[in-house]
């Protein structure tokens, strides 16, 4: 029979370690991980090649039509100013015979003066003579010499230019006004058969008399030594630069405070003014 089990003996020492063993086979896949924290962005790549063009696109639709537009307006030109018919409202209009621009027309009406352009020529505005008798009083230089009514009218100024008008309404046309503003040339020549005496021009500039913007001729007479027809002559000659609304007229002065004179009515008195510019 088998005896009592003896007590536990002593450990024995550890034994030297045994040779690697063969590997063993590989175990199960373990279960995913976590992922990760984001890591740094990364630098730019370099710019890849330009792909190739891409096919066209089909024609888009045709869009409305937009709105009618505003009339234009045109820019006219003849000889003479514009007659009233010619032209609608904003058109222009160029006088190209005194070279002057006229517009815009407004309300069916075209302005009355123009724009004179450049290279305008000078121009007869006036013409007018006496060819009836017309008396000097005599020592009419030292009171109010009268004003001379030229009862024949050659040439008339262009209306866009100046008036022509009498100013007492019966004796004829004696005061030009300004229209348009610029240089104006007058000439007047007074001529008589009165031997000694003297008739000369003067020009009154505006309403008032000797104010300092008159222009004063002067003359000659001689008794044989011209002959009758022409035996006494005064004159004027100036060149003024007038403003709109400017007026001017002729008086003539008898230099003798003995004798009257009749001018002469054959044409040879006479006022010439001409638009320089």
């Amino acid at each position: 029979m088998t005896g009592a089990t003896g007590p536990q003996g002593i450990t024995g020492a550890t034994g030297a370690t045994g040779g690697q063993g063969i590997q063993g086979a590989t175990g199960p896949q373990g279960a995913t991980g976590a992922t990760g924290a984001q890591g740094v962005t990364g630098a730019a790549g370099a710019t890849g090649a330009t792909g190739a063009q891409g096919i066209q696109g089909a024609t888009g639709a045709t869009g409305a039509t937009g709105a009618t537009g505003g009339s234009g307006t045109s820019t006219l030109n003849g000889s003479g100013a514009p007659s009233a018919s010619l032209g609608s409202d904003g058109d222009f209009y160029v006088d190209t015979t005194d070279k002057v621009l006229y517009g815009p027309k407004a309300s069916g009406t075209w302005p009355t003066t123009g724009i004179a352009l450049g290279g305008s020529k000078p121009k007869l505005q006036l013409y007018a003579k006496l060819t009836n008798s017309t008396n000097i009083p005599i020592g009419s230089s030292l009171t109010t010499p009268p004003v001379l009514s030229w009862n024949s009218t050659v040439t008339t100024p262009d209306a866009s230019v100046a008036t022509w008008t009498d100013s007492d309404g019966t004796s004829g046309p004696d005061t030009f006004t300004v229209v348009t503003p610029g240089l104006y040339q007058i000439n007047v020549q007074l001529v008589h058969t009165l031997g000694g005496v003297i008739a000369m021009p003067l020009v009154q500039v505006g309403s008032g008399l000797n104010d300092g913007d008159d222009i004063f001729g002067d003359g000659f007479s001689g008794a044989a030594a011209f002959p009758l027809v022409n035996r006494s002559r005064g004159s004027v000659s100036t060149t003024l630069y007038l403003n709109t609304g400017d007026t001017f007229l002729i008086r003539a002065q008898n230099s003798s405070i003995n004798l009257p004179l009749t001018l002469n009515s054959d044409g040879t008195c006479f006022i010439r003014v001409v638009k320089l510019d």
